[in-house]
């Protein structure tokens, strides 16, 4: 590792959070429509997420390609806590939004929970996520219809987790002077393309 050890931002968490789900999702999603009692002909129009995405890292609402999972660690939830060897830990705030569309308000909303459960029971059980990942609570649930255009109607279900995370960053670590700091070359930075996302879940 650098020396100047781990520096963990919110987007880890999302992609740690997205790998979890693309493993676990499927296997979640029959069961709890199994477990809500669908009708047979209605288990077809459940289908498995056709797009997956962390919201750091595009800039729009899915429009096409539903359902739809789109992972989100708006801030921390209370403060950083520092540990005597100078690391600190922190509970992250973590939203899991799953976009559906169906023929009918009624059948889409109904979807939309029955994805929010799957995600919910995936996510908690998962337990560790790695990069010292440990989801501890369920915290929200929320659902809400987005769209509605000709005979199909859209709703997400937002699922809200508090995650927590050890050694973020420890003030103990780095370098004794700048000079011991990694030689950066300019030539190595990305060119940086402005994005202007707002979130809907609130930390």
């Amino acid at each position: 590792m650098s020396i100047i050890g781990r520096l963990t931002s919110g987007l880890d968490v999302e992609r740690a959070t997205l790998v979890a789900l693309r493993d676990r999702l499927p296997k979640y999603l029959k069961e709890a429509a199994k477990q809500a009692s669908v009708k047979p002909e209605e288990i077809a129009e459940i289908e498995e997420v056709k797009s997956w995405a962390v919201i750091s890292e595009y800039d729009r609402w899915p429009e096409t390609n539903l359902p739809a999972i789109i992972i989100a660690a708006p801030g921390l939830r209370g403060e950083p806590v520092k540990g005597g060897d100078g690391s600190y830990r922190v509970k992250w705030t973590l939203g899991v939004s799953i976009v559906v569309s169906a023929a009918t308000a009624p059948k889409a909303r109904k979807y939309a929970q029955i994805y929010a459960a799957a995600v919910r029971g995936a996510i908690l059980q998962a337990r560790s996520m790695g990069k010292d990942l440990r989801v501890s609570d369920w915290i929200d649930e929320v659902y809400e219809t987005t769209k509605r255009e000709g005979r199909k109607t859209t709703v997400a279900a937002t699922v809200v987790f508090v995650v927590d995370q050890s050694d973020v960053v420890n003030w103990r670590g780095g370098p004794a002077t700048d000079e011991e700091l990694p030689e950066v070359i300019p030539e190595d930075f990305p060119e940086v393309t402005e994005i202007d996302v707002e979130s809907e879940i609130k930390p």
